[in-house]
């Protein structure tokens, strides 16, 4: 391959190939790629000129290639020369695409900027001439308002130790307005040192606010969120609430009763359930006037609130019809507890209008199934002792043992 070339293909002189020599001596500013086949070059020719590669460095091997009259190392020089064109092509092309896409600086080690492109002026609402010689703090906001002292020194540090230092900063313009930008910065080495930073940005200002916006969007979602369930809470409590007397109402009921028909059944524990009617009751709607029938609901409501345990769950579950849950309660406790509201009931005078009386029945579950099996054949025992009290005679307390033993008779 090399042997084909001939003294008359040689297109570059000694003057040349001197200038390209002079231009390669900052060897840290060749592009690594460009170094790699430079130094390919160079190891191939040097066996021409009798080299030894250990003994010499690069420069020095191009220092020897100089003072050579051998044709093949003017022939190397063109080759590198072309190696540097492409490089530097490649260099003004990066720049070119940097320049045009993001924010641009170059600072001393004091900060002073000594060079920024156009579309940082632009931004910054300083001319090119204005920015120079700037310190770079007076152009950042977050320096003296928000950033701690610490920021400052990890971004110091770790530029000073050769290191790339990434990260946002939220900077100021001329107007004092400000943006925010994601910013890299990157030591600039020579002999071993740091000569200076060469400080990339990109504007991220509006990104940034669309996050605000989203956050706050979000925040406004969540108001409207917790809003939303409080007032589904309402509505649910609404729905389950019997809107005449405030107590839960038959959808309730029901819900409810299962739930606990299942924890004593877990739990190995007593369960009862307490259902009233108030007697005589259409008697009592036919014979005064219609709000009368309000009115006597409600009161009775009261006097359930009122009467039975905190740990109770009362209920409306028709239109004359109560019932109480008595979680952990015994039969016979149950019917004391009843019997001692029916007293209390009995006693009522409405208005001198009407003595108010109600009829009871009790069933319970306990933890050897004398009585039930499930909530559902509770509920049904409940509503067949019902008829028993009302066949005998009203205003009395009956339980499912009292059916048990009619329908044993």
């Amino acid at each position: 391959m090399i042997k084909s070339i001939k003294p008359q293909d040689i297109t570059c002189s000694k003057e040349e190939f001197s200038q390209t020599f002079e231009s390669i001596k900052n060897w840290d500013s060749i592009n690594n790629d460009s170094r790699k086949k430079i130094l390919t070059w160079i190891k191939y020719f040097s066996k021409k000129l009798n080299l030894a590669l250990d003994n010499f460095n690069e420069l020095e091997l191009l220092e020897k290639m100089k003072s050579s009259e051998d044709f093949f190392d003017i022939w190397l020089a063109n080759k590198i020369e072309e190696i540097l064109w492409l490089d530097r092509d490649l260099e003004n092309h990066y720049f070119k695409v940097i320049n045009n896409s993001t924010l641009y600086l170059k600072v001393w080690l004091d900060w002073k900027i000594i060079s920024a492109n156009k579309k940082f002026a632009d931004i910054s609402w300083y001319s090119i001439d204005e920015l120079i010689w700037i310190e770079t703090k007076t152009l950042s906001w977050d320096f003296s308002m928000e950033r701690p002292r610490e920021f400052w020194d990890n971004l110091w540090n770790t530029v000073l130790a050769w290191n790339i230092w990434q990260g946002s900063i939220k900077n100021q313009t001329k107007r004092k307005d400000y943006y925010r930008t994601e910013t890299t910065i990157i030591p600039k080495m020579l002999n071993w040192e740091v000569e200076y930073f060469t400080v990339v940005r990109t504007d991220i200002t509006e990104s940034e606010k669309q996050k605000l916006e989203l956050m706050e969007n979000n925040v406004q979602l969540s108001l409207m969120t917790e809003d939303l369930m409080e007032k589904n809470s309402i509505l649910e409590k609404k729905s389950l609430t019997d809107a005449l007397t405030w107590l839960e109402n038959r959808g309730s009921f029901d819900k409810r009763l299962f739930e606990e028909y299942n924890r004593t059944k877990k739990d190995w524990t007593n369960l009862a359930l307490v259902m009233l009617d108030i007697d005589f009751f259409k008697k009592i709607n036919d014979t005064y006037w219609h709000n009368i029938w309000d009115i006597v609901i409600k009161r009775v409501a009261e006097y359930i609130k009122i009467n039975f345990w905190l740990t109770s769950f009362k209920a409306r579950v028709w239109w004359e019809e109560f019932a109480i849950i008595l979680p952990s309660t015994s039969a016979e406790e149950a019917r004391a507890l009843s019997e001692k509201f029916r007293r209390i009931i009995e006693n009522i005078n409405l208005d001198d209008i009407w003595n108010i009386t109600i009829s009871i029945w009790v069933a319970c579950y306990n933890n050897k199934k004398e009585y039930f099996t499930d909530e559902k054949t509770l509920y049904k025992k409940a509503d067949e002792a019902l008829y028993l009290a009302k066949n005998s005679g009203r205003n009395n307390v009956k339980t499912c043992l009292d059916l048990k033993n009619k329908e044993s008779q």
